[in-house]
């Protein structure tokens, strides 16, 4: 439907107030959404592939007196990065909405991780490769990954919002133009969602 002139109620409002200050957009560049989100799964899949290859060459170094396999463990890891970031972009967590709304909780990262080994070790089962890694590495690597990623989580939050405050991460602005009716009516909507 075309909004003509005629169309045009003085019943209608704005929502938002665009000023010059939005117009300009802020720094000459900030990052968008896409950007945002593909920092947040690059660093938490680097971590993860980090904390498996030296949990991994640590612990067999103290138990076995070498490094072991760090091809096996970078395999590892990049299937438990795999099977750990997919949910969160897929449920489109990993976006700067979601970190706005504090949609990715400690609990929710807990529960992602710990599906993620669970699928690994169904996949070890079907695939008879349970033999293939050491059972103390696999339960210190789940416990560097658990905590190593909750503190990722934090400490990415805080340079997110500093980002954010700054001006250096710029989130999609929406004007919206309609009756009061309407805009409440969408308000409302988006309230119980």
């Amino acid at each position: 439907m075309a909004l003509t002139a005629a169309a045009w109620q003085p019943s209608m409002s704005i929502v938002q107030d665009i000023g010059r200050e939005h117009l300009r957009g802020g720094p000459r560049h900030a990052f968008g959404n896409v950007a945002v989100s593909c920092a947040i799964v690059a660093a938490e899949t680097l971590f993860i592939v980090a904390a498996a290859l030296l949990s991994g060459a640590g612990y067999h170094l103290a138990v076995y007196g070498n490094i072991g396999g760090t091809s096996s463990y970078t395999a590892f890891g990049m299937l438990a990065a795999l099977l750990y970031v997919v949910p969160f972009i897929g449920q489109g967590e990993s976006s700067i909405r979601a970190f706005l709304a504090g949609g990715r909780s400690m609990q929710r990262i807990a529960l992602r991780w710990h599906v993620a080994f669970l699928l690994i070790a169904v996949i070890g089962f079907l695939t008879k490769s349970t033999d293939d890694f050491s059972r103390g590495w696999i339960a210190l690597f789940f416990v560097i990954g658990l905590f190593g990623l909750l503190r990722l989580e934090t400490v990415a939050l805080r340079l997110f919002r500093r980002a954010l405050d700054q001006g250096r991460v710029r989130p999609r602005r929406l004007m919206l133009v309609g009756s009061e009716p309407d805009l409440a009516a969408y308000r409302s909507k988006r309230s119980r969602d």
